[in-house]
């Protein structure tokens, strides 16, 4: 049985809320629990606009920068 994917609620200061663990969390801690297999699901605290994609392309972009940067050195 699946479980239902964790909720992320996204503020207008950037800042995220995980409901899961009820507490505020980098986007580097958010990476390690989705590359840990926990699913979730990032929502605009205000409006609730689904953000789920826009976050996950951020971390990809994020983690492409840095790989091109190491590449670099």
């Amino acid at each position: 049985m699946a479980t239902a994917p964790v909720l992320v609620k996204k503020y207008s200061n950037r800042r995220l809320y995980d409901t899961g663990l009820s507490r505020y969390v980098t986007l580097e801690e958010l990476t390690a629990r989705i590359r840990g297999g926990v699913d979730v699901r990032v929502v605009d605290a205000s409006s609730g606009e689904d953000l789920t994609q826009a976050t996950l392309l951020q971390v990809i972009m994020e983690k492409t920068t840095e790989v091109m940067e190491a590449d670099r050195s």
